[in-house]
C-alpha cells in the first residue's frame, strides 16, 4: 500500500508543480501601463466617477489588432458633442506609443463613435496656444496657457499634483506609478513635435505655501480609490 501511495505521489507530484508555477503574479505589460497612465491623465472608462475630464472617456482595455499582439489600439472619446476638443485632442495625442515590443496607437473617435483624423500641427504661436487649451480645457490636471519668456512663446500649465496610475510595481506599496502632472502630459502629448515649429514649454502653477492651518489637497483621482 505504501508503496502505490508513493507511486502516485510521484507521478502527480510534476502536475502539482506545474500548477503552482501558473499561479505565480506576472507583471502587467508596459502597453497596459501605458493605458492606466492615458486613463489616469485624461479620461476613465466610461463607468468611473472620478476621473480628470468628465467629457473624455479612455477604453477600458487595448484592442490588439493582430495576432502577433505587437499591434494595440487605444481609444480616445469625447462624450459631448464638442469638434473643436475633439480635433484638438485627436491633433496632439501621441499617435503611436512604443511599449516595449508592442506599438501602441492612440485613436480619437467623437461622441457618435467616428474616428476623427489628426491635423496639422500649428507653427502659429497663437494657433498653438489655442489648440492646447482647447484640447485641455475641462481637464483637472489643466490650469491656464501662460506667457512666454525669451526663450519660449507661452507655457502650458498644470497642476502641482501627481498622476497616478497603476504599474503593478512591488516597488511601491499601493503598486502605482506617479509622475508630476507636467511631466506626465509631456510624455502623453506631441509637445516636443510641437517645438519643432514654436518654442513653447510646459510648466507647474506656483506654489505658495500658507503660513498658518495648511494642508495638502490630495488628487482626486488616485488609481487606488
Amino acid at each position: 500500500m505504501k508503496k502505490c501511495l508513493c507511486w502516485l505521489f510521484l507521478c502527480c507530484f510534476p502536475f502539482f508543480l506545474s500548477a503552482a508555477e501558473n499561479e505565480k503574479p506576472t507583471l502587467i505589460e508596459s502597453d497596459f501601463i501605458y493605458l492606466h497612465l492615458v486613463q489616469s491623465a485624461f479620461g476613465k472608462p466610461a463607468g468611473f466617477a472620478n476621473t480628470p475630464d468628465p467629457d473624455v472617456h479612455v477604453a477600458k482595455d487595448l484592442i490588439f489588432l493582430d495576432l502577433s499582439k505587437k499591434k494595440a489600439l487605444l481609444s480616445v472619446k469625447v462624450i459631448e458633442d464638442n469638434p473643436a476638443k475633439t480635433q484638438a485632442l485627436a491633433t496632439l495625442l501621441t499617435q503611436a506609443q512604443e511599449c516595449g515590443q508592442v506599438t501602441v496607437y492612440v485613436r480619437v473617435f467623437d461622441f457618435q463613435g467616428h474616428e476623427v483624423k489628426p491635423g496639422e500641427l500649428p507653427s502659429d504661436p497663437e494657433e498653438a496656444k489655442t489648440l492646447f487649451k482647447t484640447a485641455l480645457q475641462g481637464n483637472w490636471y489643466f490650469t491656464r496657457i501662460t506667457p512666454g519668456n525669451p526663450y519660449n512663446k507661452f507655457f502650458v500649465e498644470f497642476r502641482t499634483e501627481v498622476v497616478q496610475f497603476f504599474t503593478d510595481s512591488m516597488s511601491n506599496y499601493i503598486r502605482c506609478g506617479n509622475l508630476p502632472a507636467e511631466v506626465a502630459f509631456a510624455q502623453l502629448l506631441q509637445v516636443n513635435k510641437v517645438r519643432e515649429f514654436v518654442k513653447m514649454g510646459v510648466t507647474t502653477e506656483e506654489v505658495r505655501i500658507p503660513t498658518r492651518r495648511w494642508r495638502r489637497i490630495l488628487s482626486p483621482f488616485s488609481c487606488c480609490r
